[in-house]
């Protein structure tokens, strides 16, 4: 079982329910599922195997979604790296993980610009000599359904630390811890389909936002993606779309909370304010709560500890 179970059983229950809102457009789970079976069908035309690594380069987008539930529909494994890498740290992952595809968005192509390697390459927008382009690979697919039969035990993703300056550190998830902590997420977080959860950059290749983003598609919840973080997009994006879950780094919540000292929001939609691991103290915890005016302000780690996965 992948995220395919979870992505279909909510197209056939939900299909005009948002599966995913961005600033650039929006997606159904309905028109979700039929790009993510476009894509996969895609990607095993270009020559991708099961359980093969697919490196993902991409801000929160529309094609980031489309990717990484791809990549999970064929059981290839997902490496989703840090946006802010720089052409050496990527080739740096690349050699350590040994993938078979790398994809990027044209947001960032200039950070990859000079990719010096003989992996399949894919971008959004237009393609050219050397890079396939994403959207004619989709328009291009077969509609036929897939269906790869996995195990729990099976990779699902392999995560790298941002840091690169000496041997850089992975972990590989089977579907099994995957699956078993978002499930607990959604169960302690009140994750449920009318859930608007807030994801914003730059941290979709760490283990936390896997679990959220997991979550919501478990859940048959809507993703809030944004491609970067200001404390002003925040506040936009849980005005306008009545977001009921947030998760963050320690440093969103600081420069919002200076923000919203001065700055007229309501916020009062957010039943959950959650932030990446850090160290706080007792006084910037205080200062976040007061001025995001919450009691439900806990780390992942609060949520996670006692779970033995």
């Amino acid at each position: 079982m992948n995220s395919s179970y979870y992505l279909d059983k909510h197209t056939r229950k939900n299909p005009g329910h948002y599966a995913v809102k961005t600033e650039y457009g929006h997606l159904t789970y309905l028109e979700l599922s039929e790009q993510v079976n476009l894509f996969a069908n895609g990607l095993i035309t270009k020559g991708i195997k099961q359980q093969e690594k697919i490196i993902l380069f991409m801000p929160n987008t529309l094609e980031f979604m489309i990717s990484y539930l791809a990549i999970q529909k064929i059981g290839a494994i997902v490496v989703p790296i840090n946006i802010k890498a720089t052409l050496a740290e990527i080739n740096t992952f690349i050699k350590h993980s040994n993938p078979s595809a790398i994809i990027i968005h044209h947001f960032n192509f200039n950070q990859v610009r000079e990719l010096n390697s003989d992996i399949l390459k894919i971008k959004t927008g237009k393609g050219n000599l050397y890079w396939h382009s994403f959207l004619e690979i989709i328009n291009n697919a077969s509609e036929k359904e897939i269906n790869i039969s996995l195990d729990e035990n099976d990779f699902s993703s392999q995560l790298f630390t941002s840091s690169t300056k000496d041997i850089p550190r992975s972990a590989l998830f089977d579907y099994r811890s995957l699956l078993t902590v978002s499930h607990m997420i959604c169960a302690k977080m009140e994750i449920e389909q009318s859930s608007r959860i807030i994801l914003m950059n730059s941290f979709n290749h760490t283990a936390s936002f896997q679990l959220f983003f997991m979550g919501s598609i478990i859940a048959g919840a809507t993703l809030i993606f944004r491609a970067t973080f200001t404390p002003d997009l925040l506040i936009e994006a849980v005005e306008s779309e009545q977001a009921t879950h947030f998760f963050g780094l320690l440093d969103a919540y600081l420069t919002t909370g200076i923000k919203l000292q001065n700055k007229e929001a309501n916020l009062s939609s957010v039943i959950w304010w959650i932030y990446e691991e850090g160290t706080l103290t007792i006084n910037e915890k205080e200062f976040i709560k007061k001025q995001f005016e919450t009691n439900n302000f806990v780390s992942i780690t609060e949520l996670t500890e006692e779970e033995d996965y």
